[in-house]
């Protein structure tokens, strides 16, 4: 019987089955096996070398990584980290527990399928001796009978949330003490971004210096820049700067572009407590900045953000204009982000300029002063709104355009200025290009229009804004309405006015006010006083002088007997309002005034009234309105009536 091709069918049969059975038939096989170096107890020792040269975490990081052990609750919010956009990440792993089993990792740290079964049988054997409370990672692990490679031990780690975080980090060390094993950059990127995920610094430390230490190609530039970017995140600026100044002298490594980005996204994009120590970070980035041979996109657009966090929006205009520049071996434009951070920096510098503030001014008839500010000319002020435009051009053109937000800032500054034709072919340039529009667009854009007189051109807009899908706001309703009715398009004014009611809810006091004065102005007296009677029946007390106009032009017009309906129904709002306020009072008085009138007020008018003066124990008042308005006394005796109401 040819032994080795049996051997080989029937391992091939198992392995289908159950990745733990392979342990098992190597077991019941003749086959033997000894590990060479068993590795010893009291792997997390509070020193940085073994006697055999692999890393030996140490004790305080491990203690806290113990406390770590329990898993995330499910309803935890994933942290992300992804950078992707500024060129300093390549890692798109979550931390969270709904993933599936298998991370996903960019194309240099996935797994071959071929190591599936000695990953899962490795894996099989921690879980499952973790459980019985074997925690001797040497004699789990003897049964072995395969050899270790990079693949298999990097897909091992990667199961951390299977064989648990700590029993991870003690098998990184047991593989690194094997004889004919050797770790590779892909294992050690990975155990620097593991370590440096959890915030245990000191062992990354440690990991950067040990595997260092050989000179042996084993920490690359990838490995320094996940260190930095995470003692960046978690604010150790020093830290990370420490560890890129010992790339060349201790680790003999030069770094490229994907280092340097790094070092200036976390100096450029700091959270930093104080402005100096922002202002700080963001000149020694510029100075790393300087020593770059290639800058590639990202090391422009961090070098900009970091210019226009601290002001110096100027400085950063000439980073953007030496990119595209001819000094450079390939133009390349500035993210999106960039973008934002320098359109919008411009746009809030053209607005502050021209501001000069007055101390105090002397108020008319009075010996105080009051301070103010205004706006002046001065021709000296730099045109920083050319700027933005010609920032918004050159990247647009590239294909790179700011976010909506920061668009609207631009088209607002550019109306402003009263430069409404570059507004709207920007506004254009939106439709051609497919960017999306919101609702603080279109109020620009309109608003514009409306204050220049282009009042046709203005309703067009906004009519094709409400067949684009998007809902204007109550705000942009009454604009487009006033602004219509001051032109005299009642028509429009009137079908928005419909518009508005049946599809974005019910208009509000100033709405009617508006409508009420231009059809009131067009001698349009139907318009006008159906629109007061809604205004009144909605409860809304209209002002002294739109209630007045209204009642002018029915008496001029001799429809008198509307405007005292109007008149009747408006009292009773003023009466039902002073009883909801508990001045029963002012109610009172209002009522005696429309008796002495000739008017008679609704019954539930005066039951309002009456239950006020109850109330507020004013039982003699109470005898004297009902005596007065033919209601049948109904005080008992034992009511006081010595509050009568003072005539």
């Amino acid at each position: 019987m040819d032994r080795p091709r049996v051997f080989k069918a029937l391992l091939a049969s198992v392995a289908t089955r159950s990745p733990f059975c392979i342990n098992q038939f190597y077991s019941c096989c003749d086959h033997t096996y000894t590990d060479p170096k068993p590795i010893p107890d009291g792997l997390f020792l509070p020193r940085l070398f073994s006697s055999h040269g692999y890393l030996r975490f140490q004790s305080r990081d491990h203690a806290r990584l113990c406390e770590q052990r329990t898993r995330t609750p499910r309803n935890r919010k994933p942290y992300k980290t992804t950078i992707k956009n500024h060129g300093i990440e390549d890692f798109t792993e979550e931390e969270t527990e709904e993933e599936d089993e298998e991370d996903r990792w960019p194309e240099w740290a996935q797994v071959p399928r071929y190591c599936a079964p000695q990953v899962q049988s490795i894996c099989t054997l921690l879980s499952e001796e973790a459980k019985q409370g074997n925690s001797k990672i040497h004699s789990i692990l003897r049964r072995l009978r395969f050899n270790l490679t990079p693949e298999i031990v990097l897909g091992v780690l990667k199961n951390y949330r299977r064989i648990g975080r700590d029993r991870a980090l003690q098998f990184f060390s047991w593989a690194g003490n094997r004889n004919g094993y050797r770790h590779d950059n892909i294992v050690v990127d990975y155990m620097a971004d593991f370590l440096g995920r959890r915030k245990l610094f000191d062992d990354l430390k440690c990991l950067l210096k040990t595997m260092s230490a050989e000179r042996n190609g084993l920490v690359t530039p990838r490995t320094v820049s996940i260190a930095v970017r995470y003692f960046g995140r978690a604010g150790r600026i020093d830290e990370a700067l420490l560890v890129f100044e010992r790339m060349e002298k201790e680790y003999d490594i030069k770094p490229n572009n994907l280092v340097f980005n790094n070092v200036l996204y976390i100096l450029c994009k700091s959270s930093a407590v104080s402005r100096e120590h922002m202002v700080s970070c963001v000149e020694k980035g510029l100075l790393i900045f300087e020593k770059m041979d290639s800058p590639d996109t990202y090391s422009y657009s961090n070098v900009i953000i970091g210019l226009c966090k601290i002001g110096r929006v100027e400085e950063a205009m000439r980073i953007f204009d030496e990119m595209q520049g001819d000094g450079v071996m390939v133009r390349v434009s500035p993210t999106r982000t960039a973008v934002n951070n320098l359109i919008g920096e411009l746009c809030e510098a053209n607005m502050k300029q021209g501001s000069v503030s007055i101390s105090t001014v002397k108020v008319r008839g009075s010996s105080s002063t009051l301070p103010i500010d205004i706006l002046v000319p001065n021709l000296k002020n730099k045109n920083y709104l050319d700027m933005a435009m010609g920032v918004f051009w050159k990247t647009s053109d590239s294909g790179v355009f700011p976010s909506v937000f920061v668009i609207n800032m631009l088209l607002e500054e550019l109306c402003r200025s009263r430069k409404v034709e570059f507004a709207l072919k920007i506004f254009d340039l939106m439709t051609d290009r497919g960017l999306r529009r919101d609702g603080q667009t279109y109020h620009i854009i309109t608003q514009a229009l409306f204050k220049i007189g282009r009042s046709s051109e203005a309703s067009g807009i906004f009519s094709q804004m409400i067949s684009d899908g998007a809902k204007p706001d109550i705000l942009m309703y009454n604009f487009v309405i006033s602004s219509l009715c001051t032109a005299g398009n009642l028509k429009d004014a009137d079908n928005y006015f419909d518009m508005m009611k049946k599809k974005h809810g019910l208009p509000n006091n100033v709405t009617y006010t508006a409508l009420i004065h231009a059809h009131c102005k067009a001698n349009n007296w139907q318009a006008a006083s159906t629109l007061l009677n809604e205004l009144l029946g909605l409860g809304w007390s209209p002002h002294s002088h739109t209630f007045n106009l209204v009642d002018g032009l029915l008496r001029k017009t001799g429809k008198n007997d509307i405007a005292e309906k109007l008149l009747l129904k408006m009292e009773s709002l003023h009466i039902h309002n002073d009883c909801k306020a508990g001045d029963w009072e002012a109610a009172y008085q209002k009522v005696k005034k429309m008796l002495e009138r000739g008017s008679s007020p609704h019954v539930y008018t005066l039951d309002l009234v009456e239950q006020a003066l109850r109330k507020a124990g004013k039982w003699g008042v109470v005898q004297e309105f009902r005596c007065k308005f033919g209601r049948v006394p109904t005080m008992s005796s034992t009511e006081n009536s010595s509050s009568a109401f003072p005539v």
